[in-house]
């Protein structure tokens, strides 16, 4: 039986299958991590910006497979759910990465960049966007796709562009930076790969890219199977097992750009990274034939996206107030956003009818 049809193996084969495939996919996101600072280095573009685009898009590339075959096999509730649940969770682990830091304070008090509130704003505009499609169903349809999946494309490219351009001139900065700061962004001009091209480095960061996607396209596949062998249904799984196998690229260069003090790097790919699953909404559209993928959306997937909504406004303003704050060792933004979390999950678990 071929690895594209992981139902024909036993539950624990699958399991195994699973491990595996996480583990390429930690590697492949810690060299994403890696090769994109060294790409913005070299480049002269801000962290923040190459963590909301380069590195996100490279990381999403799970996501994008996923919601993809889900249209496609004319599943829309799971492509959703895993696009909703995603983004949910990612934020969530951004928060828990912050606990890496937790000698020195609050994570979002070491992102002093105002490209990152400018994406933040941008991802709370588009999953209210998401929202509304949701709510009030397609109105204008065009070409097969309706317009709020449009909506959110043009939404993504016209927030990148800005964030583009703010990039290089920014509207603030802070005057309470953190001393250690400015001595590693000295240090930090010393990319990572020095005795390679930018040509050689940007390729194995393509290297990493396909090997995300690769990877956690099994991930996905699996995960999917490993819910029906466990007799869970798609909507419950994808706002959790499969947004865990799908976020693992998103993980794995979240930590890694966390534990190696590129802080701005690491919240824009989180920020970055909730605006493109979003943007795949139009992908899913163009995808599924059987209707708008919007109206397929079940309460709890909108649910999950306003959560996700409510958890980056915590965070903007946590970027906003920048208090050297803790609890339990991270930001206390971080704490309230990693309790918004579990309170959506115990109310998504109660509040499911039937089998979930």
């Amino acid at each position: 039986m071929p690895l594209l049809s992981p139902i024909g193996y036993s539950l624990w084969v699958n399991l195994l299958i699973f491990a595996i495939a996480t583990i390429l996919v930690w590697v492949g996101g810690v060299r994403l991590t890696r090769t994109a600072d060294s790409i913005a280095v070299r480049l002269g573009l801000s962290r923040a910006f190459v963590g909301a685009i380069l590195l996100a898009s490279a990381t999403s590339m799970p996501e994008v497979a996923t919601v993809i075959s889900a249209s496609v096999a004319g599943d829309p509730n799971l492509a959703i759910h895993n696009i909703t649940g995603a983004t949910a969770l990612q934020l969530t682990v951004l928060g828990i990465a912050g606990w890496l830091t937790r000698q020195r304070g609050p994570l979002t008090y070491f992102s002093p960049d105002f490209v990152l509130l400018f994406i933040g704003v941008g991802l709370i505009a588009m999953a209210l966007t998401m929202l509304a499609g949701m709510s009030i169903g397609p109105l204008v349809t065009i070409a097969g796709v309706g317009i709020w999946p449009l909506i959110l494309g043009v939404l993504y490219i016209i927030i990148m562009y800005q964030a583009r351009q703010l990039q290089a001139q920014p509207r603030w900065t802070p005057t309470d930076e953190p001393s250690f700061l400015a001595e590693q962004q000295k240090e930090e001009q010393e990319y990572l790969y020095p005795h390679l091209t930018l040509s050689q480095v940007s390729a194995i960061f393509a290297a990493s890219a396909l090997l995300v996607f690769v990877a956690g396209w099994i991930l996905a596949r699996v995960a999917d199977v490993i819910a029906v062998q466990t007799a869970l249904g798609s909507s419950f799984i994808g706002v959790t097992m499969l947004s865990f196998a799908t976020s693992l690229p998103e993980i794995s260069a979240t930590f890694t750009a966390v534990r190696e003090a590129r802080y701005s790097l690491a919240i824009g790919n989180i920020f970055g990274t909730g605006m493109f699953n979003l943007s795949l909404v139009l992908v899913g559209d163009l995808a599924y034939r059987q209707g708008n993928i919007l109206t397929k959306a079940e309460p709890s997937a909108m649910f999950i996206i306003a959560t996700a909504a409510l958890m980056t406004c915590v965070y903007l303003y946590g970027l906003l107030e920048r208090r050297n704050r803790t609890v339990l060792g991270i930001g206390v933004d971080s704490a309230i956003v990693i309790l918004i979390y579990i309170v959506a999950l115990i109310i998504l678990y109660f509040t499911s009818t039937g089998p979930v």
